[in-house]
């Protein structure tokens, strides 16, 4: 199992390359967000040569509010274009993983229009993703109506080459009161390419460190070793005190050890 974190997009993208190297992480969830984590703010060779220096790997993640899917045909065209530049970037990163979050909020679609919608978008980016070598991971939602494995189903069932990732924060807030990880991964085990792990108080994607909300991450941690999960998980942790960060990484590595 590797361990990494997503770099925080409000802060300088170097700086949070440069903590999580001296602290040892495996990898950066690179994300390309607002304010200071868009396009215009990357130096490729940078961030390549403070990876060499650290060791780090780097696994894709896209902002998470573009409207790719969306019935407004200007909008899905300028979505998917950033989409198809931050593929670009990656690829110049050498990065293999890429995440895309699904955009379901859409008023006065149907659901069948706008799973249609998804999926037309989806086969379009995984054809271009494929041309650099890259595979495109779609997280399910915490809210909304692609909360839930069966939700997915109809979209992994027609986009082909398609790989799922987890969010187990994600999983507690559309569970409430039962996280329905044990339930994705009944489903898409052998799509499952990547996790992310923070938590939350079961109403919203808090990203609080591991231990500080409702989930059981002794539960978690060994329903992924039953299935014999051995690949990337991101903490997915956003606090001012980064000591926090710190224990949720050394908490995760002490419990993924006692629990094999």
């Amino acid at each position: 199992m590797k361990l990494g974190m997503m770099n925080n997009p409000a802060n300088d993208i170097y700086e949070e390359l440069r903590f999580a190297g001296e602290n040892k992480f495996d990898f950066i969830d690179l994300t390309i967000e607002p304010p200071k984590a868009q396009i215009e703010n990357i130096n490729p060779n940078k961030i390549l040569l403070l990876c060499k220096k650290y060791k780090l790997n780097i696994i894709g993640h896209t902002n998470f509010y573009l409207h790719w899917a969306s019935p407004i045909k200007r909008l899905r065209e300028a979505s998917m274009q950033e989409l198809i530049e931050h593929l670009e970037l990656f690829s110049k990163l050498g990065v293999k993983l890429v995440n895309i979050h699904s955009h379901w909020y859409q008023p006065n679609s149907s659901k069948r229009e706008i799973i249609d919608r998804i999926i037309e978008s989806l086969k379009e980016l995984v054809v271009i993703a494929d041309k650099h070598d890259i595979k495109i991971m779609l997280e399910h939602q915490p809210n909304g109506f692609l909360d839930t494995p069966e939700s997915l189903l109809p979209i992994f069932s027609q986009v082909k080459n398609l790989l799922f990732h987890l969010d187990v924060g994600h999983a507690q807030v559309a569970g409430k009161e039962e996280n329905l990880t044990k339930e994705f991964l009944t489903h898409f085990r052998n799509k499952l390419a990547h996790i992310h792990f923070s938590d939350n108080k079961g109403l919203n994607d808090d990203h609080l460190p591991i231990g500080a909300g409702i989930i059981d991450w002794k539960d978690i941690i060994m329903q992924l070793r039953k299935i014999g999960y051995d690949k990337t998980i991101t903490l997915e942790v956003f606090v001012k005190d980064r000591s926090y960060l710190l224990y949720s990484k050394e908490k995760t590595k002490q419990l993924w050890n006692s629990l094999g």
